[in-house]
């Protein structure tokens, strides 16, 4: 029931929300929800056990029988990591964004739980459909918080957000769909359990077309879109820097989570063969996407816009990560995102709680200057930091020189374009005190990384073990049918 609990917990106070009338209460309230959610999933990280690949708190009940749905929800070591982050970086977002919002503030923070909730949903959930379910209605959400409070172009943008969504969401459902039928012709009944989905045969051809390469295709299609990887980034940099903070926030830790979410859960364990064959494209595509989000970081003077950009090159770090197959690279991609998501969140709360720098600053604001500077300096350059943990994932899977020629550029221009961010803005004092609960988290991090990401090594290796008994097999089996046809082709 723990997971449950998770879920509802915030909808329950956003339902409670709605007898709250004064501004403050709203505002505390909406604080108050958050932070119980938290503490909720420490009681889950008290009771997870690091050392196994299986789920964990599992909860099903029957939904739609006859097709095999069902309100399947579990944890692994895959989603542990970023349920924990979501609810510690929320609370620390409603203080952060405390009086930003200057309209219908109640709907407002209505929407933030709500999002919360579903985003953990889409974690928790075992069952495709479900899974799909907490994923759309978190963007539904993330369309009226667009739509609302989204800026002079909040309509353009909102649909442009919503069309890209809707269509990497119809591309995901038609593959689910086939999944969930293969279930029925493979072993005799529906399911639209995941796990089900890791036992289907799937044909494989090599160097041509089979089911498992379109399926492949629809899938990553649908996460590149849902993430606005570079070309498809205009929904992001269009609407990212028009949002309240807590949009952004959202926003951001939607992209860099799903990004490896979708393709670690689904993609790389189900079409392993097929994504071995087009991850060149993806490779190519995330080198482009690093190079141009690079080149508009470096360009851009708007601090929210820049990090639109910022986004885009972490998901292309992301990418160049997942497109290498292997135990040590895989482990570099989850503590990459894990580091990225805590460290872009953290960053953007302070950056968007500064003010430009006057022309005289007092010794009280040189001091908090000379701080803030450290802070970004260390996000950039600390080896578990923003770039260190990039670094480690790029070099762990790409072996052309060109290549690490490439990321090292990317690396140095984009340490140079914090520093230089850095130095042109004052933080307030508030901020840095909210904020304080997560640098200390990533401090920890630094100095004993394995205490937390050892939870999802088992997992990962889990995934990494199955790819490889997987595509064994497949080779065994089309081995064995070319022997057969051999063997035809000669009594003839």
């Amino acid at each position: 029931m723990l997971l449950t609990i998770l879920l509802t917990a915030p909808l329950l106070f956003a339902f409670g929300l709605s007898y709250v009338k004064k501004i403050e209460a709203i505002r505390l309230f909406s604080f108050l929800g958050a932070a119980f959610t938290f503490l909720i999933s420490l009681l889950i990280f008290a009771l997870f056990q690091n050392q196994s690949a299986e789920l964990q708190f599992a909860e099903q009940y029957p939904w739609v029988m006859d097709y095999g749905i069902s309100y399947f929800l579990a944890l692994d070591g895959v989603s542990f990591g970023f349920v924990l982050l979501i609810t510690f970086l929320i609370p620390l977002g409603i203080l952060a964004s405390w009086s930003e919002v200057k309209r219908q503030e109640k709907t407002f923070y209505i929407l933030t739980l709500m999002m919360e909730s579903f985003l953990l949903g889409s974690f928790v959930a075992v069952d495709s459909i479900l899974y799909y379910f907490f994923l759309e209605l978190f963007i539904l959400c993330l369309f009226l918080v667009v739509t609302i409070w989204g800026g002079s172009q909040k309509f353009s943008s909102a649909f442009r957000l919503l069309f890209q969504q809707a269509l990497g969401s119809l591309l995901l459902l038609g593959g689910l769909l086939y999944l969930i039928s293969q279930t029925k012709l493979q072993t005799g009944s529906y399911s639209a359990s995941i796990l089900s989905f890791y036992d289907l045969s799937l044909a494989y051809l090599e160097g041509g077309v089979s089911i498992q390469l379109i399926l492949c295709v629809l899938f990553c299609g649908a996460y590149l879109l849902k993430i606005c990887l570079f070309p498809l980034h205009s929904a992001l940099s269009g609407s990212f820097d028009k949002l309240p903070l807590l949009g952004s926030l959202f926003l951001g830790i939607f992209i860099l989570s799903h990004g490896v979410y979708g393709f670690i859960r689904f993609v790389v364990p189900l079409f392993p063969l097929a994504f071995h064959d087009i991850s060149p494209c993806i490779e190519l595509l995330a080198f482009c996407g690093l190079c141009y989000g690079t080149l508009m970081l470096l360009t851009q003077n708007e601090l929210k816009k820049g990090f639109s950009y910022l986004l885009i090159v972490s998901t292309s770090f992301l990418l160049l990560g997942l497109s290498s197959l292997g135990f040590e690279n895989y482990m570099g991609v989850m503590n990459y995102s894990f580091s990225a998501i805590l460290l872009f969140s953290l960053s953007y709360m302070i950056l968007s709680r500064s003010v430009e720098i006057a022309a005289e600053t007092s010794q009280r604001e040189k001091l908090y200057k000379i701080l803030f500077v450290s802070l970004v300096g260390g996000f950039a350059l600390l080896p578990l930091g923003f770039i260190g943990s990039a670094q480690k994932m790029i070099l762990s899977g790409v072996h052309e020189t060109w290549e690490i020629l490439v990321v090292f550029i990317a690396i140095l221009l984009i340490i140079i374009s914090t520093i230089m961010r850095a130095l042109s803005i004052q933080p307030k004092e508030k901020i840095l005190l909210i904020v304080s609960p997560g640098i200390l988290l990533f401090l920890l991090l630094t100095l004993q990384p394995q205490n937390f990401y050892a939870n999802w090594e088992y997992s990962i290796a889990y995934l990494v073990e199955n790819y490889k008994n997987y595509s064994q097999s497949l080779i065994d089996q089309d081995s064995l049918m070319q022997s057969i046809s051999e063997s035809d082709e000669g009594s003839l």
